[in-house]
Parts: structure tokens; sequence; C-alpha cells
């Protein structure tokens, strides 16, 4: 990472400036401070194996008995838990601030040896791998023991139908100085039969709650009054319903501010009963459906924000199946015209859509969301947050025939172009069914153009989608400049050009060829840097030293008028 990376806040842009000249003579003439913080970036026995023999001073500062050490076995091989547990972990277990263990199998040995007792007194993260049941309630009790751990991550392995995580949840909310929980269930039914929490009992300190198995919304609400501090929610799982009324079942959680349920069985009468009781405070709400609730009315969203969280600063709403399973598309229709209204818009919520088979499944993939404007590639100013609307990513492997009329339903003007390998599509083609774009991004050109040399040998004419709305465009992987002249052709407004990967180039032939064919709208030219930083920006001041030359996290920008 250059100088100028580290000088330079998230999304900020400065002019390049060469760094001053380093006044450190070694690197033994850091602070005892500073090397405290460089170490923190390493895992307790690397630390120990690197810095430990090293010197004198290295070695009395990892003596130091306030220097906590953080364990981390995700990535260890057996013969190195071994050894790290016999030579170091176990004589430093007072001093043991965090400990993670990931792989199952390494985990039989470890967490036997662990000898995990008060003699851990100064652990404050503890995150474990798939245990049993009994092993897990065994933990825990021990875990109680410990007055500094505030989060811990447990994952029960059980071959049962049903689990009963009644004594589970007892136990973690014992635990007297825990603030972040997450357990997670491989099992598909989960039972919970705690007794609602009395106000003169003790409650958790729980303010981060994950909870990663199905429930249901009467257990959830249960779990609530045990954790009255909770300020932010994740359910992983579907949160469904029974035959308990829920309209007795009162609760109220000041703190929560943010609530995300990866998949709702409610209908919306029964979640709006639920989700008003937390607070007028709750400042994120992420939710996804099933297609039978996706004809939930958009007015019905927005009254429910209007009447009970004025501090509401995002919404996300997720509908998501498998493409082959969706018959029907009228109800998707409806819920994207519902949600394209003014009030959506005020607040920059659009509708988002991913068609395409990116996880390696069988089948394609249907996600539509709607959710808040970010900032995004395109945007040059940390303080910009540009809203377009509607935006897309689409993988060329998929048959979009049957949902052509719903992707011009959209109007999308933002598109992210994934190309696959059946050649369903010709570019030009899928460009000619969004006349609204105005943001086009590419992850790389399609295989299928690079048996032509020159744009003109398309199937379709440039010239009956070129009046286009397109302005900025992104190429993650450039693979020849004639297919630059092809985006110049085919975007003839555009006003931004970025390319991340242009790797076996030359610099300035790249520059040169764009400045030379690019349309006189083009202004901004984005290149992330593939060499010595300071080596690019003087090539590129050699070629004109009138142009403005900038830096935005990981990409030099380059502005003529």
């Amino acid at each position: 990472m250059s100088p100028v990376e580290r000088n330079l806040s998230d999304g900020e842009i400065k002019q390049i400036q060469q760094p001053s000249i380093n006044t450190t003579k070694c690197f033994e003439d850091l602070s005892n401070e500073l090397f405290y913080e460089i170490f923190d970036y390493f895992d307790g026995w690397t630390l120990w194996n690197t810095f430990g023999n090293l010197n004198i001073r290295f070695r009395n500062l990892l003596l130091d008995s306030s220097y906590g050490f953080k364990m981390d076995f995700s990535r260890s091989k057996e013969q190195d838990i071994k050894n790290c547990l016999r030579e170091f972990l176990i004589p430093n277990r007072h001093r043991i601030v965090s400990l993670r263990l990931i792989d199952k199998e390494k985990t039989t040995f470890s967490l036997n040896s662990l000898l995990i007792s008060s003699f851990y007194e100064q652990l404050q993260l503890l995150s474990l791998p798939l245990l049993d049941t009994s092993s897990i309630i065994f933990l825990l009790e021990v875990l109680s023991l410990l007055p500094r751990l505030s989060s811990l991550t447990l994952s029960i392995l059980s071959a049962e139908s049903l689990e009963d995580l009644t004594e589970m949840y007892s136990l973690i909310f014992k635990l007297p100085s825990l603030k972040s929980m997450k357990l997670t269930s491989t099992v598909t039914n989960t039972k919970i039969s705690l007794r609602h929490k009395k106000r003169t009992q003790q409650y958790s300190p729980i303010e981060y709650l994950m909870i990663n198995h199905c429930c249901y919304l009467t257990d959830l609400i249960t779990l609530f009054t045990y954790t009255p501090q909770l300020k932010y929610l994740i359910c992983k799982h579907n949160v469904s319903s029974n035959s308990v009324d829920n309209k007795k079942i009162l609760f109220r959680l000041p703190n929560l501010r943010y609530v995300s349920i990866g998949a709702v069985s409610l209908n919306f009468n029964e979640f709006q009963l639920f989700i008003q009781q937390i607070g007028p405070q709750l400042q994120v709400i992420r939710i996804r459906v099933g297609l039978a609730d996706i004809s939930s009315h958009a007015n019905q969203w927005e009254k429910l924000i209007l009447r009970n969280f004025p501090s509401l600063k995002r919404f996300y709403f997720e509908f998501s199946d498998q493409l082959r399973e969706i018959q029907n598309f009228k109800p998707i229709e409806k819920f994207i015209s519902e949600f394209t209204s003014s009030f959506w818009i005020e607040r920059k919520h659009s509708i988002h859509l991913t068609i395409g088979n990116f996880g390696h499944q069988k089948d394609d993939d249907f996600k539509l969301s709607i959710q808040p404007s970010r900032k995004k590639w395109y945007n040059l100013s940390k303080d910009v947050n540009e809203f377009h609307g509607a935006s897309a990513v689409i993988d060329d492997n998929t048959n979009l025939e049957n949902i052509l009329p719903l992707l011009e339903t959209i109007q999308i003007t933002e598109l992210k172009f994934c190309p696959g390998n059946k050649y369903l599509y010709s570019f030009t083609t899928l460009l000619s069914h969004f006349p609204n774009l105005n943001i086009l991004e590419i992850a790389s050109f399609p295989v299928h153009l690079l048996v032509w040399s020159l744009p003109e040998k398309m199937a379709i004419p440039l010239s009956n989608i070129t009046k286009n709305q397109i302005t900025k465009v992104k190429i993650w992987e450039m693979k020849t400049l004639p297919h630059i002249e092809y985006i110049f052709k085919l975007c003839p407004l555009i006003t931004y050009l970025e390319l991340v990967d242009w790797s076996g180039k030359d610099l300035k032939s790249v520059v040169e060829f764009i400045v030379t064919n690019s349309p006189k709208s083009l202004h901004v030219l984005g290149l992330h840097v593939q060499m010595n930083f300071y080596e690019t920006v003087d090539q590129l001041k050699e070629l004109n030293e009138t142009w403005t030359i900038q830096y935005q996290n990981d990409k030099i920008l380059l502005q003529w008028k």
C-alpha cells in the first residue's frame, strides 16, 4: 500500500503528491505502542514464533502480562495446534483474549485439550465449530465463570428432527458480560420453551443477536423479554407463525435499531403487529419473503413506516426463487409498479434485479428487491450519492425470453452484464431491451465477440441502439483495444470510462487510444493501479501535463476538458 493510500479516507479524492521523506532511521526506532498495534494483526502463536526469538526487546514486549493474545486455529494444521497447545496456549491461558476454532476435524483434539476454565480470565471472544448439544451445554456452564466473555459463536450438530434449545438459551442468558451471540443449528425444526422474563429478574446484557436457525415468532418474542438491551437482530432462517395469539405477547426494545429476517413466513398483519412494537428508533429493516407474500401492497409498507418509524434510514425487501419455478410474473409486475412511487424515490430506494447462475447451482436464480441507494463506482465524489433508479445484474447464460417484457417494465437504468458461454444473446440485442440505461458495467467482454475484429460485424447494427442514454461504463476485464472502440460507438454520450483489469497492455498505448478515439463527451478516465503507483502517475504526466490526475480508493482518475 502506498503512502498516499494510507493518508486517504474511504472514498476521498485528493491531488497526487509525492510523500515527504521518512525520518525514521530503522525499524527498531518505532515506539512500543506502535509495535503493539502491529502485533494485533498476528495470531498469538504466529506472533510468538515470529517475534519472540527475534531480539530481547520484542521478547520482553510479548512477555508483558498486560498484553493479550488472539488465537485463531481456523486454518491451522493439527500438528501445529498440538504444538501450540503444549508450548504456548495452555501456559498462557490467563492472557488469551480471543479464541477461534472452525474446522470440525481439528476440533475433536483441540477442544478437549483447551481445558477451558476460570483460568481464561481475560477471554473476551470465543468462536467454536459444530458441537453436539451435550458438549455445548457443558461448555456454557463453564463459560459462566469467565467474567470478560463478551462475544460467543456456537454451532449445533444434531441428527434430531427437532432440537430443544430451551436449556441452551437459558444458559446463554446467564453469561454475565455477553454482548454478542451467534447460534447456528443444522436442525430444521427447533423448540424454545422459555418462560417470559419477569421484570424483577436479571436480564441478559446481549446487544447483538444472530439466530441462525428456524424459529416461531412467539419464541423470538420470548427471547426479547430476556434481552431488553438488544441493538442488532439477525434471523438468518425462517421465522414462521404458530397457533398462539401474538397480540397477547407484548415487548419493547428501545435500543433496537437493526432487524434482519432471512425468511418471513408471516402475513403482513402478523408482521406489522410484531415490528411496530419495537419502537420509533428502528433505523434498518431487512426482510425476505416468498412469492406468495410478494403481493403485499407497497402502500401498506409506506403507512407502516410513516406511522411507526420516523428514524428509518434503510429498508430492504427481497424476494428470490429459482427462475424455472416462477410460472406467473403478474404479482412481480405489480410489486414493481407499486414500489416505484414517489415515496420510495424521495427516499432513494429502488428496484434491484439479479438473474443468473452465480452460485454454480443447476438452476438460474431470480432475485428481486427494493433497497436503498448507496455509493457506487461511478460516484466520483465522496459527497455525492447519485440516484439512478432501477438496477440489474444479468448472466448471459440465462434464457431471458420469457421475462423480457418484465425487464422492460422495470425501466432499468443501471446494468451489470456477466457474459457466459452459451451465447444466448448478442450484446447489442440484450441492450436493446433497456432504452433507459444510463450506467453499464461489463464483467468482461463476451467471448464470442472476440471472433470479430471490428464492431461492424455484429449481427445487429450498432445504429439500432446507439440512441441510448449510457454515460458511464465500467469494464472489469479489457481484452483488446478494438473493444473499447466498440464501447465508444455503442455509447456516443459516454462521459466516464473505468478500466479495472488492463494488464498486459501498455499504459501509454491504452490512454492514447482512448483519448484519440473517444467521443467528445468523454472527459474522465478511471484506471485501477496495476503497477508502481508513482510510475503510473509519471507516465500519465508525460503524455499531457495539463491533465488533472486524482486518486480515489484504488484507482487513478484522469480528467481533461
